[in-house]
Protein backbone atom coordinates (compact mmCIF):
# COMPACT_ATOMS: atom_id res chain seq x y z
CA UNK A 1 0.00 0.00 0.00
CA UNK A 2 1.29 3.15 -0.88
CA UNK A 3 0.53 6.45 1.42
CA UNK A 4 -1.12 8.91 -1.20
CA UNK A 5 -4.38 10.13 -2.01
CA UNK A 6 -5.49 8.46 0.72
CA UNK A 7 -7.87 9.42 3.73
CA UNK A 8 -6.16 8.82 7.14
CA UNK A 9 -7.12 9.09 10.39
CA UNK A 10 -4.70 9.32 13.41
CA UNK A 11 -6.26 8.57 16.81
CA UNK A 12 -3.60 10.04 19.43
CA UNK A 13 -3.31 10.20 22.86
CA UNK A 14 -2.34 13.63 22.87
CA UNK A 15 -3.74 16.98 21.87
CA UNK A 16 -2.26 18.76 18.89
CA UNK A 17 0.57 21.71 20.40
CA UNK A 18 3.50 23.47 20.11
CA UNK A 19 5.61 20.58 21.04
CA UNK A 20 5.16 18.13 18.58
CA UNK A 21 5.71 14.08 19.20
CA UNK A 22 6.13 11.15 17.07
CA UNK A 23 2.43 10.78 16.63
CA UNK A 24 2.05 14.50 14.94
CA UNK A 25 5.16 14.07 13.15
CA UNK A 26 3.85 11.28 10.76
CA UNK A 27 0.60 13.05 10.61
CA UNK A 28 2.40 15.66 8.75
CA UNK A 29 4.44 13.60 6.72
CA UNK A 30 1.37 12.00 5.55
CA UNK A 31 -0.32 15.00 4.69
CA UNK A 32 3.25 16.31 2.88
CA UNK A 33 2.38 13.16 0.87
CA UNK A 34 -0.80 14.56 -0.54
CA UNK A 35 -3.30 12.27 1.86
CA UNK A 36 -6.28 13.71 3.92
CA UNK A 37 -5.12 13.27 7.46
CA UNK A 38 -7.54 13.46 10.19
CA UNK A 39 -5.80 14.13 13.39
CA UNK A 40 -7.86 13.19 16.25
CA UNK A 41 -7.44 14.49 19.63
CA UNK A 42 -8.42 13.20 22.93
CA UNK A 43 -11.52 14.56 24.65
CA UNK A 44 -11.56 17.92 25.76
CA UNK A 45 -11.61 19.86 22.28
CA UNK A 46 -13.89 20.65 19.73
CA UNK A 47 -15.32 18.20 17.29
CA UNK A 48 -15.71 20.98 13.91
CA UNK A 49 -12.53 19.83 12.35
CA UNK A 50 -10.14 22.84 12.02
CA UNK A 51 -6.84 23.20 9.88
CA UNK A 52 -3.80 25.04 11.02
CA UNK A 53 -2.38 27.99 8.36
CA UNK A 54 0.85 26.78 6.36
CA UNK A 55 -0.34 23.13 6.67
CA UNK A 56 -2.23 21.08 3.50
CA UNK A 57 -4.28 18.43 4.10
CA UNK A 58 -4.21 18.24 7.44
CA UNK A 59 -7.35 18.35 10.15
CA UNK A 60 -7.98 18.31 13.67
CA UNK A 61 -10.54 17.61 15.78
CA UNK A 62 -11.42 16.30 19.36
CA UNK A 63 -13.63 13.56 20.00
CA UNK A 64 -15.70 12.36 23.00
CA UNK A 65 -16.30 8.43 22.33
CA UNK A 66 -19.01 6.40 24.34
CA UNK A 67 -18.15 6.61 28.43
CA UNK A 68 -17.18 2.62 29.31
CA UNK A 69 -16.55 0.95 26.69
CA UNK A 70 -13.74 -0.65 28.11
CA UNK A 71 -16.14 -2.43 30.93
CA UNK A 72 -19.11 -3.64 28.44
CA UNK A 73 -19.12 -7.00 26.58
CA UNK A 74 -16.79 -6.87 23.65
CA UNK A 75 -19.64 -7.39 20.85
CA UNK A 76 -21.47 -4.04 22.54
CA UNK A 77 -18.25 -2.63 22.77
CA UNK A 78 -17.34 -3.05 19.07
CA UNK A 79 -21.10 -1.79 18.22
CA UNK A 80 -20.69 1.39 19.95
CA UNK A 81 -17.41 1.47 18.76
CA UNK A 82 -18.64 1.40 14.79
CA UNK A 83 -21.34 4.12 16.15
CA UNK A 84 -18.50 6.70 16.61
CA UNK A 85 -16.27 5.69 13.92
CA UNK A 86 -19.41 6.23 11.62
CA UNK A 87 -19.95 9.63 13.23
CA UNK A 88 -16.66 11.24 12.53
CA UNK A 89 -16.62 9.65 9.08
CA UNK A 90 -20.05 11.89 8.35
CA UNK A 91 -18.01 14.62 10.34
CA UNK A 92 -15.39 14.78 8.36
CA UNK A 93 -16.94 13.34 4.94
CA UNK A 94 -15.33 10.72 4.65
CA UNK A 95 -14.53 7.36 5.41
CA UNK A 96 -11.04 6.22 6.35
CA UNK A 97 -8.59 4.30 4.19
CA UNK A 98 -6.43 3.84 7.08
CA UNK A 99 -6.93 3.83 10.27
CA UNK A 100 -3.61 4.47 12.95
CA UNK A 101 -4.16 4.16 16.20
CA UNK A 102 -1.63 5.45 19.02
CA UNK A 103 -3.97 5.54 21.71
CA UNK A 104 -5.89 2.15 23.02
CA UNK A 105 -7.77 3.48 25.45
CA UNK A 106 -10.70 5.22 23.36
CA UNK A 107 -10.94 2.39 20.16
CA UNK A 108 -9.04 -0.53 20.57
CA UNK A 109 -11.42 -2.89 18.23
CA UNK A 110 -9.63 -1.85 15.01
CA UNK A 111 -11.69 -4.05 12.12
CA UNK A 112 -15.15 -2.28 12.66
CA UNK A 113 -14.51 0.31 9.45
CA UNK A 114 -15.16 -2.68 6.65
CA UNK A 115 -12.40 -1.83 4.06
CA UNK A 116 -10.25 0.37 6.25
CA UNK A 117 -6.43 -0.65 6.66
CA UNK A 118 -5.52 -0.21 10.30
CA UNK A 119 -2.17 -0.06 12.41
CA UNK A 120 -1.97 0.04 15.82
CA UNK A 121 0.93 1.94 17.13
CA UNK A 122 2.56 1.65 20.82
CA UNK A 123 5.43 3.79 21.33
CA UNK A 124 5.05 3.81 25.11
CA UNK A 125 4.71 0.59 27.38
CA UNK A 126 2.45 2.54 29.75
CA UNK A 127 -0.11 2.70 26.70
CA UNK A 128 -1.22 -0.83 27.59
CA UNK A 129 -5.33 0.01 28.45
CA UNK A 130 -6.79 -2.65 25.38
CA UNK A 131 -3.12 -3.31 23.57
CA UNK A 132 -4.81 -6.94 23.23
CA UNK A 133 -7.92 -6.19 21.45
CA UNK A 134 -6.31 -3.38 19.19
CA UNK A 135 -3.49 -5.55 18.37
CA UNK A 136 -5.54 -8.63 18.08
CA UNK A 137 -7.60 -6.53 15.34
CA UNK A 138 -5.30 -4.46 13.66
CA UNK A 139 -3.75 -5.16 9.99
CA UNK A 140 -0.32 -4.01 11.40
CA UNK A 141 1.31 -3.30 14.60
CA UNK A 142 4.36 -1.09 15.10
CA UNK A 143 5.83 -0.09 18.10
CA UNK A 144 9.38 1.33 19.20
CA UNK A 145 11.12 -1.46 21.37
CA UNK A 146 11.68 -4.87 21.40
CA UNK A 147 10.16 -5.51 25.03
CA UNK A 148 6.49 -3.73 23.07
CA UNK A 149 7.33 -5.89 20.15
CA UNK A 150 7.41 -9.13 21.72
CA UNK A 151 3.69 -8.37 23.84
CA UNK A 152 2.36 -7.51 20.27
CA UNK A 153 3.38 -10.29 18.57
CA UNK A 154 1.11 -12.33 21.47
CA UNK A 155 -1.74 -11.43 19.88
CA UNK A 156 -0.54 -10.07 16.03
CA UNK A 157 2.53 -11.78 13.89
CA UNK A 158 2.42 -8.69 11.95
CA UNK A 159 4.02 -7.01 14.90
CA UNK A 160 7.35 -4.82 14.22
CA UNK A 161 9.52 -2.46 16.12
CA UNK A 162 10.67 0.27 13.86
CA UNK A 163 12.15 2.53 16.50
CA UNK A 164 11.64 5.85 16.81
CA UNK A 165 11.39 8.59 13.45
CA UNK A 166 13.89 11.71 14.08
CA UNK A 167 12.69 14.96 13.75
CA UNK A 168 16.33 16.57 13.66
CA UNK A 169 16.93 19.78 15.74
CA UNK A 170 18.66 22.81 14.11
CA UNK A 171 22.25 22.70 15.04
CA UNK A 172 24.96 24.49 14.03
CA UNK A 173 28.40 22.14 14.10
CA UNK A 174 29.51 22.33 17.93
CA UNK A 175 32.90 24.04 17.85
CA UNK A 176 33.82 25.69 21.38
CA UNK A 177 32.08 25.05 24.63
CA UNK A 178 30.55 28.20 26.80
CA UNK A 179 32.73 29.73 29.00
CA UNK A 180 31.05 27.34 31.62
CA UNK A 181 30.10 23.86 29.98
CA UNK A 182 26.12 23.71 29.46
CA UNK A 183 24.78 20.13 30.59
CA UNK A 184 21.03 20.08 29.19
CA UNK A 185 18.49 17.94 30.84
CA UNK A 186 15.17 18.08 28.81
CA UNK A 187 12.31 16.18 30.15
CA UNK A 188 9.45 16.08 33.36
CA UNK A 189 11.45 16.54 36.85
CA UNK A 190 8.47 15.59 38.38
CA UNK A 191 8.34 11.48 37.38
CA UNK A 192 8.63 8.87 38.81
CA UNK A 193 11.13 7.21 36.17
CA UNK A 194 13.64 10.29 37.23
CA UNK A 195 16.95 8.81 39.08
CA UNK A 196 16.53 12.25 41.66
CA UNK A 197 19.72 11.33 43.79
CA UNK A 198 21.70 10.95 40.30
CA UNK A 199 20.79 14.22 39.28
CA UNK A 200 21.32 16.37 42.26
CA UNK A 201 24.98 14.29 43.33
CA UNK A 202 25.86 15.65 39.73
CA UNK A 203 25.04 19.11 39.84
CA UNK A 204 26.82 19.53 42.85
CA UNK A 205 29.73 17.33 42.13
CA UNK A 206 30.37 19.42 38.54
CA UNK A 207 29.61 22.46 40.52
CA UNK A 208 31.77 24.16 37.63
CA UNK A 209 28.98 23.74 35.07
CA UNK A 210 25.76 24.67 34.63
CA UNK A 211 22.82 22.64 34.59
CA UNK A 212 19.80 23.71 32.13
CA UNK A 213 16.63 22.12 32.85
CA UNK A 214 13.96 22.16 30.26
CA UNK A 215 10.74 20.41 31.17
CA UNK A 216 7.81 20.36 33.90
CA UNK A 217 8.88 21.52 37.40
CA UNK A 218 5.53 22.87 38.80
CA UNK A 219 2.80 20.58 39.79
CA UNK A 220 0.35 22.86 37.76
CA UNK A 221 1.66 21.72 34.29
CA UNK A 222 1.57 17.91 35.26
CA UNK A 223 -1.51 15.82 34.60
CA UNK A 224 -1.22 13.95 37.58
CA UNK A 225 -0.51 14.63 41.23
CA UNK A 226 3.29 14.71 42.17
CA UNK A 227 4.78 13.11 44.50
CA UNK A 228 6.57 14.67 48.15
CA UNK A 229 9.78 13.19 47.16
CA UNK A 230 9.30 14.90 43.55
CA UNK A 231 8.65 18.62 44.61
CA UNK A 232 10.93 18.32 47.56
CA UNK A 233 13.38 17.59 44.53
CA UNK A 234 12.37 20.49 42.96
CA UNK A 235 13.26 23.00 45.74
CA UNK A 236 16.36 21.69 46.54
CA UNK A 237 17.18 21.91 42.58
CA UNK A 238 16.33 25.97 43.27
CA UNK A 239 18.47 26.41 45.94
CA UNK A 240 21.66 25.39 43.82
CA UNK A 241 23.69 28.22 42.34
CA UNK A 242 24.76 26.15 38.99
CA UNK A 243 21.01 25.52 38.00
CA UNK A 244 18.37 26.97 35.63
CA UNK A 245 15.08 25.69 35.48
CA UNK A 246 13.74 26.70 32.01
CA UNK A 247 9.94 25.51 32.92
CA UNK A 248 8.06 23.58 30.00
CA UNK A 249 9.66 24.82 26.11
CA UNK A 250 8.06 25.20 22.82
CA UNK A 251 9.12 25.24 19.97
CA UNK A 252 11.90 27.46 18.62
CA UNK A 253 12.85 28.12 22.39
CA UNK A 254 12.81 24.17 22.71
CA UNK A 255 14.98 23.71 19.57
CA UNK A 256 17.72 26.64 21.12
CA UNK A 257 17.70 25.22 24.24
CA UNK A 258 19.22 21.86 22.96
CA UNK A 259 20.91 23.28 20.44
CA UNK A 260 22.89 25.42 23.31
CA UNK A 261 24.16 22.00 24.59
CA UNK A 262 27.47 20.82 25.02
CA UNK A 263 26.68 17.95 26.92
CA UNK A 264 22.85 16.04 27.29
CA UNK A 265 22.38 14.33 30.75
CA UNK A 266 20.01 11.07 30.66
CA UNK A 267 19.02 9.55 34.14
CA UNK A 268 16.50 7.34 34.69
CA UNK A 269 16.16 4.75 37.42
CA UNK A 270 17.86 1.80 36.57
CA UNK A 271 15.12 -0.58 37.45
CA UNK A 272 12.83 0.62 35.28
CA UNK A 273 14.91 -0.74 32.07
CA UNK A 274 11.95 -1.80 30.00
CA UNK A 275 9.99 1.43 30.55
CA UNK A 276 12.98 3.98 29.04
CA UNK A 277 14.50 1.50 26.72
CA UNK A 278 13.59 4.16 23.94
CA UNK A 279 13.00 7.41 24.97
CA UNK A 280 11.94 9.77 22.24
CA UNK A 281 14.04 12.87 23.74
CA UNK A 282 17.60 11.03 22.90
CA UNK A 283 16.68 11.01 18.59
CA UNK A 284 16.51 14.79 19.11
CA UNK A 285 19.57 14.88 20.97
CA UNK A 286 22.01 13.23 18.63
CA UNK A 287 20.28 15.36 16.09
CA UNK A 288 22.54 18.09 17.25
CA UNK A 289 25.78 15.54 17.60
CA UNK A 290 26.40 16.81 20.82
CA UNK A 291 27.62 14.07 23.24
CA UNK A 292 25.07 12.47 25.92
CA UNK A 293 26.03 10.60 29.09
CA UNK A 294 22.88 8.56 29.79
CA UNK A 295 22.07 5.18 32.18
CA UNK A 296 21.98 2.18 29.86
CA UNK A 297 19.17 2.12 27.20
CA UNK A 298 17.89 -1.04 25.73
CA UNK A 299 17.64 0.45 22.01
CA UNK A 300 21.16 2.19 22.01
CA UNK A 301 23.79 0.58 24.21
CA UNK A 302 25.23 -1.80 21.08
CA UNK A 303 25.44 1.26 18.62
CA UNK A 304 28.57 3.03 20.26
CA UNK A 305 26.30 6.82 20.12
CA UNK A 306 26.94 8.35 22.98
CA UNK A 307 28.29 7.07 26.94
CA UNK A 308 26.17 4.94 28.96
CA UNK A 309 26.24 3.54 32.35
CA UNK A 310 24.34 2.06 35.14
CA UNK A 311 26.51 1.76 37.99
CA UNK A 312 26.28 5.67 39.88
CA UNK A 313 29.97 5.95 39.69
CA UNK A 314 30.34 4.84 36.35
CA UNK A 315 28.24 7.25 35.35
CA UNK A 316 29.61 9.86 37.36
CA UNK A 317 33.11 9.05 35.54
CA UNK A 318 31.69 9.33 32.43
CA UNK A 319 30.10 12.52 33.18
CA UNK A 320 33.22 14.00 34.44
CA UNK A 321 35.64 12.98 31.43
CA UNK A 322 33.13 14.88 28.82
CA UNK A 323 32.74 18.00 30.56
CA UNK A 324 36.60 17.79 31.36
CA UNK A 325 37.11 17.02 27.64
CA UNK A 326 34.06 18.08 25.63
CA UNK A 327 36.13 19.00 22.49
CA UNK A 328 37.24 14.81 22.28
CA UNK A 329 33.48 14.03 22.75
CA UNK A 330 32.00 16.44 20.22
CA UNK A 331 34.82 15.99 17.74
CA UNK A 332 33.91 16.16 14.39
CA UNK A 333 33.55 12.70 13.75
CA UNK A 334 31.46 11.78 16.41
CA UNK A 335 29.11 14.77 15.60
CA UNK A 336 28.57 13.40 12.30
CA UNK A 337 28.18 9.82 13.49
CA UNK A 338 25.78 10.73 15.51
CA UNK A 339 23.81 13.38 13.11
CA UNK A 340 24.04 10.06 10.37
CA UNK A 341 22.19 7.50 12.45
CA UNK A 342 19.22 10.32 12.99
CA UNK A 343 19.37 11.03 9.10
CA UNK A 344 18.94 7.44 8.41
CA UNK A 345 15.40 7.41 11.09
CA UNK A 346 13.38 10.63 9.57
CA UNK A 347 10.05 10.70 9.46
CA UNK A 348 10.08 10.17 6.11
CA UNK A 349 11.84 7.26 5.81
CA UNK A 350 9.91 5.64 8.70
CA UNK A 351 6.69 5.86 6.78
CA UNK A 352 8.56 4.63 3.53
CA UNK A 353 9.56 1.66 5.73
CA UNK A 354 5.88 1.06 7.41
CA UNK A 355 4.43 1.06 3.67
CA UNK A 356 6.98 -2.17 2.66
CA UNK A 357 5.54 -3.62 5.57
CA UNK A 358 1.76 -3.05 4.49
CA UNK A 359 2.90 -4.26 1.04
Amino acid sequence: MNFEEKIIWIISPEPWAEQLLSKHHYALELARRGNDVVFIEPPGGSAEPRTIEGIENLRIMSWHPFKGLRKLPAIIAKQLQRRELIKIASITKGKPDIIWSFDNSRFFDLNVIKGATSIHHVVDLNQDFEWKRAAATADLCLCTTRFIEERLKEKNERSFNIGHGCNAIPAPEWTNPHPRTRVVYSGNLLIELLDRERVLNAVKRFHYADFHFAGVHEAGDFMKKPSQAALNFVEELKTLPNVTLLGPLQGRAYHECLASADVFMVAYQTDEYEQVANPHKICEFLSTGRVIVSNILDSYWQLELFEMADEEAVWMTLMEQALNDTASFNSLELQAKRRAFCDDRSYKQQVDYIEELLQ
